[in-house]
């Protein structure tokens, strides 16, 4: 009976002046309504206001919720949202009367008009319709009867949510088909399916629709005649939480995809960073490879130092004549010359 009153008060806003969309908002969320006009030239002063349609089988009820006149704002008009309800800007009348009505309730479900004036001229009026609806309670899937082959099975997604869902039950593992003869029920949340091979077995993932978001829970059908699993598989018919999701597409978080497949998971301990096995290994080539560096720099220094060095002494070795060659203030290297006196420089010597 209560669907049927929101249902009639929603058809006879349709015919509310300047009817524009409806709005779907959990209940305990804020609500804004936008309200933009162009400013008038004409002289007197803006006189705007806000009305909330009541329930009503007979002609439209509207009751001022909140209001702007002659410079003066007047609030907490309308008692059952008193304190809920404020202008977007503390002065509506620059051509924004937007409204915010945080808290929502259940009774703010109805059609909301904006009326802005300026003397005997009407700049703007448009209407909204809002629906609030409960937030989504706890979402479970689970398997009735026996997972083997030739049998059927039932799955069954149930929600606490008060209002009217949908439910839709897809598969996301293997050939990402239901069976051709699956039944499915979207009002219930059940899915009937015959299990006639291998193909059947996998994970199926049931999403609940509601009138402002969506949530999801998937479940596992395997063949009780596999091997047991180990403690990281999951029994046959086992559910697993999934991530509220406002899109009914895959949730973030599905074991079915592959992004978030465990096996692949930066958390592994064989994959990750923190391994002390990859860490030590990591430190000792590390050190070979400094090792290795210091030890050829220390060979090319040594070859460098004995040919250095090596220079230096055949510099000053005796020549044939027993003579030693002997340096210059200003750096050369001359060698005693008997047969003319004179000097020759060191320099000169390979000349000869």
């Amino acid at each position: 009976m209560v669907w049927v009153l929101r249902y009639l008060v929603m058809m006879l806003s349709f015919c509310s002046p300047g009817y524009r969309s409806t709005l779907v908002i959990h209940r305990g969320d804020t609500a804004t309504f936008l309200c933009r006009y162009t400013l008038s030239s004409a002289d007197g002063y803006y006189d705007i206001e806000w009305l909330k349609q009541l329930p009503s089988m007979k002609e439209p009820v509207y009751r001022s919720i909140v209001r702007f006149t002659n410079g003066n704002l007047y609030t907490d008009l309308y008692q059952p949202m008193k304190g809920r309800v404020s202008f977007k800007f503390p002065d509506p009348s620059k051509g924004d009367a937007s409204i915010a009505i945080k808290g929502l309730q259940t009774s703010d479900t109805g059609t909301y008009v904006c009326k802005v004036r300026k003397s005997a001229e009407i700049l703007k009026e448009e209407a909204f319709f809002m629906e609030v609806t409960e937030q989504f309670g706890p979402v479970t899937c689970t398997v009735h009867g026996e997972p083997t082959l030739g049998m059927d099975v039932m799955f069954k997604c149930s929600s606490s949510e008060s209002i009217k869902v949908r439910y839709t039950w897809k598969k996301t593992s293997g050939n990402k088909m239901l069976p051709p003869d699956a039944i499915e029920d979207t009002k219930k949340g059940e899915l009937f399916i015959n299990i006639r091979d291998d193909d059947d077995y996998g994970h199926y993932l049931c999403t609940v629709e509601g009138l402002a978001s969506s949530k999801s829970c998937l479940v596992q059908l395997k063949d009780p005649l596999d091997p047991p699993p180990s403690d990281d598989d999951e029994s046959p018919g086992t559910a697993f939480p999934v991530t509220p999701s406002n899109d009914p597409a895959f949730p973030s978080n599905d074991p079915a995809v592959p992004s978030n497949d465990p096996m692949a998971s930066s958390n592994d301990p064989m994959a990750s960073s923190n391994d002390p096995a990859a860490s030590s290994k990591g430190d000792t080539t590390t050190i070979a490879a400094v090792t290795t560096t210091m030890l050829l720099l220390a060979i090319v220094c040594a070859v460098v130092g004995i040919w250095y060095w090596r220079k230096r002494i055949g510099s000053y070795a005796p020549n044939e004549r027993g003579e030693v060659a002997q340096p210059r203030p200003d750096g050369a290297t001359v060698l005693p010359q008997p047969s003319s006196g004179g000097h020759l420089y060191y320099d000169q010597v390979d000349d000869l």
